[in-house]
């Protein structure tokens, strides 16, 4: 009788220890999802809020990591299932549901991480060029060409203020076509853009009529 009692709380505290390893590798598995979720967000909204170039290399770096934490995570995950199988008797009913949803979990940062990719590349391979006219003079037409594209042809007021957003295709230099019933004129705002290159300027139309072009980010 002592005997099987003894063997019954050999097989329970066999059968606690594997648990408390299931419990602990799905535990590191949720770690490798929640680490580079949380570095990731932090990169993005620091490149947000200060457009700093670090903010965007620490990005990267998230992800490089994020790769690694994802097979990683799979790794626990394929150890919690199969240990959960060699424990014998009836499979864990809380095992297999954990594991699928820290799968799920670890999948998810996939897309997380191609959205604010892909967020980040459309913003930073803009050309936003800001056009000032402060001369009395109204014009008909407002125009941004060169590097392969053509803006939409807009009005400029007196006093008033256009914003061009365009990403340049290939090799050229960007420029600002203003036209009114007595000038036709163009400026040259970029000297020389690219696919993938962004930039921004600001372009000042004086009261004089005289033009005047910056690149505050420089």
């Amino acid at each position: 009788m002592i005997g099987v009692v003894q063997g019954e709380g050999n097989e329970m505290a066999t059968d606690q220890a594997h648990r408390t390893a299931t419990n602990r590798e799905l535990r590191v598995a949720f770690a490798c999802w929640v680490i580079p979720l949380v570095v990731g967000l932090a990169a993005f909204g620091g490149w947000l809020a200060f457009g700093l170039e670090r903010w965007s290399d620490l990005g990267m770096i998230a992800i490089a990591v994020g790769l690694a934490l994802f097979v990683l995570g799979f790794v626990f995950l394929l150890i919690s299932i199969r240990r959960d199988r060699l424990r014998g008797g009836a499979p864990s009913r809380r095992v297999r549901p954990l594991a699928l949803i820290c799968a799920g979990l670890l999948i998810s940062n996939f897309p997380i991480a191609l959205a604010m990719a892909a967020f980040v590349i459309h913003t930073e391979t803009r050309y936003t060029v800001v056009v000032r006219n402060q001369s009395q003079q109204t014009f008909d037409e407002v125009q941004v060409v060169g590097g392969g594209i053509h803006s939409a042809q807009l009005t400029l007021l007196p006093g008033g203020t256009n914003r061009f957003e365009v990403w340049p295709k290939q090799d050229g230099a960007l420029e600002l076509e203003l036209r009114s019933a007595a000038r036709e004129e163009s400026v040259v705002v970029e000297g020389y853009v690219t696919n993938l290159l962004g930039g921004d300027a600001l372009v000042t139309i004086r009261a004089d009529g005289s033009v005047g072009v910056e690149h505050p980010k420089d």
